[in-house]
């Protein structure tokens, strides 16, 4: 009778062990589904954060009655757009990293020429726009530099004033 106690006993406490590791092993799935749903909201917030931040870009500049950009770097495209036309597009190099280079809303606050040529238009001290084989000067090295052919360079620099808006999208 002893004997049948003993396994009788051992059978309950190893079925309790497995139940019990069973639970934990549900436990943590659910832990990680919800981890990855967290997640997966917290990326969807900030893309609507983004979105929003675009969409008042928009009206501002539509309020301003001005000329504006709008960059895609990782697509190596821009595009001079007034109100909701698009004036004039251009490419440049991409940049696929998404990391480095500014984004969002920036302003244009100076219009360079050296040597009687247009050489660029800086916007803040994160980016410069500049024709294509244009020198580095050591005063633009913290900016972004996004190279245009020279052709399209020129009316972008004659149809924009200072102050005009640009919106760097990521």
């Amino acid at each position: 009778m002893n004997v049948l106690i003993k396994q009788a006993g051992v059978a309950m406490m190893l079925s309790l062990f497995l139940t019990c590791t069973a639970h934990a092993g549900e436990e943590k799935s659910e832990s990680d589904q919800l981890m990855e749903r967290h997640r997966q909201i917290v990326a969807k917030i900030e893309a609507l954060k983004q979105e929003q931040d675009f969409l008042l870009f928009q009206k501002a500049a539509y309020s301003e009655d001005s000329k504006y950009f709008i960059l895609e770097p990782g697509a190596g495209i821009g595009k001079l757009k007034y109100k909701n036309r698009v004036l004039k597009s251009f490419s440049f190099p991409s940049t696929r990293s998404g990391v480095d280079g500014p984004k969002g809303l920036l302003r244009l606050v100076e219009k360079t020429e050296k040597n009687g040529h247009k050489s660029g238009l800086l916007f803040g001290k994160s980016l410069i726009i500049e024709p294509k084989g244009t020198a580095i000067n050591a005063q633009d090295v913290g900016r972004k530099h996004i190279q245009i052919k020279k052709t399209d360079f020129l009316p972008l620099f004659y149809a924009v004033e200072k102050g005009a808006l640009a919106y760097v999208v990521r």
